[in-house]
């Protein structure tokens, strides 16, 4: 996987998890078939905790790593 695939999958999942307004089915696409269910309730549970929550990326580095 590029850089830029990786950046883009690290948006995804804090766009549809861990943002009030995504898709929590998402976790599906994005994790190991084994580990989506868990990545599902962990972020179902943060909602619940926190029912407005937006955040934002400002930058993302993995260059160089």
């Amino acid at each position: 996987m590029s850089t830029e695939e990786n950046k883009a999958l690290v948006r995804r999942e804090q766009e549809e998890l861990w943002n009030h307004t995504g898709d929590l089915d998402a976790a599906g696409d994005l994790f190991a078939p084994e580990r989506a269910e868990a990545a599902r309730q962990e972020a179902a549970d943060f909602r619940r905790g926190f029912p407005d929550v937006i955040s934002t990326i400002e930058d993302i580095v993995a260059e160089g790593d």
